[in-house]
């Protein structure tokens, strides 16, 4: 959405573009003559020296909305220092979906999981809506939530509210309920198949109840269109040394106010509960350890 202000000037408006009260007073003025951003704030405006060029605009424009996305809702860990840093403001927002995207088997689960506990802290509550949405209660035990698990990533088992829905109409029932409960901490679930209309559901679900909502789907998801604030894609690495713990590539397919498609690689320690980054986008590959 944009309008000439006069002398060549476009007031570009991102209302349209972004459904967040945040903005509501925000926007972004581009001088066509001379390129020079302006940023609004209310009734008050900061002139940015001028950009150099292309990149150093849209630069800015990012950081722009990463600040005003981190100033309107309370963020979380994700549980790992690295990718804190890679997203804005150090974490994951509440009341919105994270997508964790990977092949059966690949890790996400285990990611998801860990984000789920950190977000909980010591005396949140993680509800798990177990199954896929395709098969029943019956399923067999390889295909359902391990409790323990739970535990292993620093919940309390009183924490832990574990829902198996019968059916696939009560499974998204359940998972719609869960995402409106403002006293849950965070959702975890994997839904194998979303209509946008669901997923648009569950997103406003979270946005009102301000949980935060751990989606593992299977990579095959990622080319669908998504309401989740943050995307990731969980693949399995090679490890050659028998010795050391299991290698995850995490990549950032997609975040709001961050640069996509941002790589780190996670590497754990079954003997000490840590995980560390050993390569990626950033300088100094931090550890971190489970939430206890």
């Amino acid at each position: 959405m944009a309008r000439t202000l006069g002398s060549g000037h476009k007031f570009i408006s991102f209302n349209a573009l972004i459904n967040s009260p945040a903005f509501s007073a925000r926007a972004t003025r581009i001088d066509t003559d001379t390129i020079q951003v302006y940023t609004y704030r209310g009734a008050s405006m900061t002139e940015l020296p001028p950009p150099t060029s292309r990149d150093e605009i849209l630069a800015r424009l990012r950081k722009a909305l990463a600040q005003g996305a981190a100033g309107t809702a309370e963020t979380v860990s994700s549980g790992c220092p690295g990718l804190d840093a890679i997203l804005p403001g150090g974490g994951f927002r509440r009341g919105t979906l994270v997508e964790w995207l990977g092949e059966p088997g690949a890790g996400a689960g285990t990611l998801a999981l860990l984000a789920a506990a950190a977000a909980c802290g010591r005396d949140g509550t993680l509800l798990v809506v177990d199954g896929d949405g395709t098969h029943t209660r019956h399923c067999p035990p390889s295909e359902r939530f391990y409790p323990p698990a739970a535990v292993g990533a620093g919940l309390a088992a009183q924490q832990l509210i574990v829902v198996r829905p019968a059916n696939a109409v009560d499974y998204t029932w359940a998972l719609d309920q869960a995402m409106r409960c403002p006293a849950l901490s965070a959702v975890l679930a994997w839904p194998r198949r979303l209509s946008p209309t669901a997923f648009r559901r569950l997103q406003l679900a979270a946005e009102g109840s301000g949980t935060v909502g751990f989606l593992v789907r299977p990579a095959s998801a990622q080319p669908t269109p998504s309401w989740a604030d943050v995307r990731l894609l969980v693949h399995p690495q090679p490890q050659t040394d028998p010795s050391a713990g299991r290698r995850l590539e995490l990549e950032l397919v997609r975040c709001r106010g961050a640069a996509h498609h941002q790589r780190l690689v996670l590497e754990s320690d079954h003997a000490t509960g840590t995980l560390r980054v050993v390569a990626g986008d950033q300088q100094s590959p931090p550890s971190y350890r489970r939430a206890r």
